[in-house]
């Protein structure tokens, strides 16, 4: 049984709790940690003889990008999680007094595509495409829950242009290997397709563009390619029953509870992961697959103006669906009143962790100077007893192993503040 902590490591909580109730700063809840946040994919190599049922290598991560794609990819988030998906949407700093950096071009297509081109001549001879996507485990029903995951397994495995058993050895023989230059994941609210080409040659551009395309609205979704693929899904879906994992979802139910969020982890559902046919597949890749919820970044040793006239020629003819699918009510965040408290067990769990958490409705402001300097203070504070935590981890005979204070945003939908401990083995 665990030893109870310090009273001032109490009354710090306690203080720090009642100021969370008024921080900001967006990252992935402390409470909530878990890699199944985004469930992610590196796609098997395809082989002449039968595919054996096994994970998707999802630890096998990619080749680190250009800083200039990442800085561009997150712009692409930052405009589909601000804005409704409309042929309209916005771009983030068009409401913002903070520029754009001017080496980043903007464009819209007239289908609501999105697009940035970031020139940036390091590494030579190099080029990063992103495809994001506003579409994740939300957009589900009820009976598609881990379709959203599985559509980006189906993407690999026959497209208009290329067959299940075509693309893989076609990306090879110019050079660009799975884990490294090709990956994507899937969360709550995007789905991601990352391709790093090796030379900017004809035929490796080509391709790039083309299977960008084709992930977009040219997946053939094969009845026998969905069947092969379920063996793969639920194997990871079983590597990924972790306690991290388990601890989240109990986590979210009891902080969440009237939340579409807690009834949508990426991972899915076992019965709809074994059964689901191949109509549902087809519902959520013509409803939600659309160009006015794409935005697609490209940056690298490119010559912008060559890029803006590919973008447009590969990607203007998409279409938008007469249904396209509506942006999901995520339901109520429900207030606390007064101090609540809940335990969560489970038989791995291998430390005692004690933390005061507020939730609340979030509130949109656009990103301004004004209130970022708002914004600041708590950021600040946060920060601070970060600090002080880490020096009485580090103390002789210390109570607690670890600490954190944090204040997230989850989808424009619900801010969380925390302050956490984690006890020290012998407390």
């Amino acid at each position: 049984m665990q030893k109870p902590l310090p009273l001032v490591l109490l009354l710090v909580l306690g203080v720090s709790a009642l100021v969370l109730s008024h921080q900001s700063s967006p990252q992935e809840p402390a409470l909530l940690k878990s890699q199944a946040s985004a469930v992610q994919t590196a796609p098997e190599e395809k082989k002449p003889e039968p595919k054996e049922v096994a994970p998707t290598p999802a630890k096998q991560e990619p080749a680190p990008p250009a800083p200039p794609a990442q800085v561009a990819l997150e712009v692409a988030q930052a405009a589909a999680s601000d804005t409704p998906a409309s042929p309209h949407r916005a771009w983030p700093h068009e409401s913002s007094d903070i520029p754009a950096d001017p080496k980043a071009i903007f464009g819209t297509l007239s289908n609501g595509f999105h697009y940035v081109i970031f020139p940036n001549h390091e590494p030579p001879g190099r080029v990063s495409l992103r495809l994001h996507i506003a579409s994740g485990s939300l957009m589900e029903t009820d009976d598609q829950r881990g379709l959203a995951h599985f559509l980006e397994h189906m993407v690999f495995n026959g497209t208009k242009h290329y067959t299940a058993d075509e693309l893989v050895p076609r990306m090879q023989r110019l050079g660009i290997g799975f884990g490294a230059h090709v990956n994507a994941f899937t969360s709550f609210d995007e789905t991601v397709y990352m391709l790093d080409l090796p030379d900017l040659s004809k035929d490796t551009m080509g391709l790039g563009f083309t299977v960008m395309r084709d992930f977009g609205d040219g997946a053939l979704l094969q009845p026998e390619e969905i069947e092969k693929e379920r063996g793969v899904i639920l194997a990871e879906k079983t590597s990924r029953d972790s306690v991290s994992y388990r601890l989240m979802q109990k986590q979210f139910e009891e902080l969440l509870p009237d939340s579409l969020v807690t009834r949508r982890f990426p991972i899915g559902e076992e019965e709809v992961i074994k059964k689901a046919p191949h109509d549902r597949f087809a519902d959520l890749y013509t409803r939600y697959y659309v160009p006015s919820r794409m935005t697609f970044v490209v940056a690298g040793d490119i010559d912008p103006a060559v890029i803006k006239q590919r973008i447009e020629e590969s990607f203007g003819s998409m279409k938008n669906p007469a249904n396209a699918g509506p942006d999901p009510d995520l339901g109520t965040i429900k207030p606390t009143e007064g101090v609540q408290s809940t335990v969560f067990t489970d038989k791995e769990i291998t430390a005692t962790s004690v933390g005061l958490v507020t939730v609340r409705q979030h509130k949109h402001k656009p990103d301004t100077v004004a209130n970022r300097l708002e914004e600041m203070p708590m950021a600040l504070a946060n920060s601070m007893i970060d600090r002080r935590f880490e020096r009485i981890a580090k103390a002789d005979g210390s109570p607690i192993a670890a600490g954190s204070a944090t204040r997230e945003e989850l989808f424009n939908h619900a801010e969380i503040g925390s302050v956490e401990v984690t006890a020290a083995n012998d407390h």
